[in-house]
């Protein structure tokens, strides 16, 4: 005959053991059933925050309260991390010394500027003077250079770069010295020309020089004696 029975298992093993008698004897059977509780079923989704999103996994069965707020099925779109922003930054290369003397009114400036893309990120000033008059190559290394014509003294020049992310600014001071001249160009002393005296007969002008000596002859007997 058949045999059935409605049981509730248990997480785990559950034993069954059936006997069957009668008057010629007994029979039984033992049955071992291993029950483990099913995991839900689960979705992922991309979960709307106030200004981020996040992919989560959840059970099925909370999807309609998260569909309910905005969010949606499948994972959340990758987005690149903004790169770090920086902002411009300048080497002097000439003069290497800040408060360098020169001779020369004629010197070529040179600096090298990062993070700048063209000339319209850069002011120079010469002495307060906006000056425009400078190469630079952004793709070279950044490199700047500038002709300038400073003024005797004290020449400050003032460079800016600027980005989208700040500023930066170095002020160099240069000093020109005009060299001095020498006398006759040679380190010597100048020549001092004779004195021009008028002559007396109204000629020309000669050079007051020393009167001539007269030299010594030896004098021979019978000579300076006039005949007789």
């Amino acid at each position: 005959g058949s045999f059935s029975n409605s049981v509730n298992l248990i997480t785990g093993l559950n034993t069954f053991t059936i006997t069957a008698t009668n008057g010629c004897g007994t029979d039984t059977e033992t049955i071992t059933i291993n029950y483990s509780v099913p995991a839900p079923q689960t979705m992922t989704i991309c979960h709307q925050g106030n200004r981020t999103q996040e992919t989560l996994v959840i059970p099925v069965s909370e999807w309609p309260m998260h569909q309910a707020h905005g969010d949606v099925v499948g994972p959340c779109p990758t987005v690149n991390p903004t790169p770090p922003c920086n902002p411009p930054s300048i080497q002097v290369t000439n003069p290497i010394k800040n408060g360098t003397t020169v001779q020369s009114p004629s010197f070529v400036f040179g600096a090298t500027i990062s993070n700048v893309s063209g000339n319209q990120g850069i002011i120079m000033t010469l002495n307060g003077k906006p000056t425009t008059g400078f190469a630079f190559a952004p793709t070279k290394g950044g490199s700047l250079t500038s002709a300038l014509t400073l003024n005797p003294g004290t020449n400050i020049i003032v460079i800016t770069g600027t980005n989208e992310c700040g500023t930066d600014t170095e002020t160099i001071t240069i000093n020109y010295a005009e060299p001095v001249e020498q006398e006759n160009g040679s380190g010597g002393t100048k020549p001092v020309k004779p004195e021009i005296k008028p002559a007396s007969n109204g000629g020309k002008g000669e050079p007051e020089t020393e009167p001539k000596k007269e030299e010594n002859k030896e004098i021979k007997p019978g000579e300076g004696k006039g005949r007789g």
